[in-house]
């Protein structure tokens, strides 16, 4: 797999701080998202990393993490708040089902017991059959079989449970960060239940665009925004949002 110039110092500094914290309880780390199905924008993908680990950490490991977190910003400016990363205990994969424990995990923020919801079947589902594996064992050998309509049941429930709460959060609605991501994610909901298979921003938004027009311009835009871009679309977001909810049967 070929990665951009700018990646690959990234993927090789939490791969080293990874097998520092970790040695011998290291037991694999795998990306996954935009880059692993050739849908990387370069000014606003974000970086999907999961380590796999024996046991849970310990409170020096997490505080080594953080402090590595906090140095990702300093080392790669441009990857600022661009980086996700679970610390996942290998038990945890054992089952389908969202783990009821935490995991440490940083993103925009660091959280050092984050639990998982019901990307825990989606991001699993999208490793196995797309990830790239930066070191360890197959993915597929440390976790049981996914079917998609095991997906689709997740993303239903993530529509419900994650996103339909937040319609009436102005603080959400006004970011043009978050209104791009939740157009975006709510263009990956639909095509997976509609189409029965996972697809990327780009590959959902190009297809509800084409399967439901009155909505293209907002989904172009959302699919064009970059970092430092405004977007103005708070009530067309949350209207795509219910009418999102009503084809997937929620209402």
């Amino acid at each position: 797999m070929k990665l951009p110039d700018n990646v690959t110092p990234v993927l090789n500094y939490i791969a080293d701080f990874s097998k520092e914290i970790f040695q011998d309880r290291l037991i694999g780390i795998y990306l996954f998202g935009s880059l692993t199905y050739s849908d990387y924008i370069p000014d606003r993908s974000d970086l999907d990393i999961m380590v796999v680990i024996k046991g849970k950490p310990d409170e020096a490991m997490i505080e080594k993490i953080r402090e590595k977190y906090l140095d990702i910003a300093t080392r790669f400016p441009d990857f600022k708040d661009r980086v996700e990363c679970s610390f996942t205990p290998q038990s945890m994969l054992q089952s389908i089902e969202p783990p009821r424990e935490g995991r440490v995990y940083f993103g925009e923020k660091f959280y050092a017991d984050a639990t998982y919801g019901n990307e825990w079947i989606i991001n699993n589902y999208l490793i196995r059959e797309y990830g790239f594996t930066i070191m360890g064992p197959d993915f597929k050998t440390l976790t049981p079989d996914i079917d998609i309509s095991q997906v689709q049941k997740a993303c239903l429930s993530d529509l419900k449970t994650e996103w339909l709460p937040k319609i009436d959060n102005d603080s959400y609605f006004s970011n043009p960060h978050y209104q791009s991501y939740l157009v975006l994610n709510l263009c990956r909901i639909i095509y997976t239940l509609k189409q029965s298979k996972a697809g990327s921003k780009t590959e959902a938004g190009k297809w509800v665009a084409s399967a439901y027009p009155e909505f293209k311009d907002l989904i172009e835009e959302a699919l064009a925004w970059t970092y430092g871009q405004s977007m103005e679309r708070s009530q067309e977001v949350r209207e795509f949002m219910k009418f999102i909810a009503k084809e997937a049967g929620l209402n």
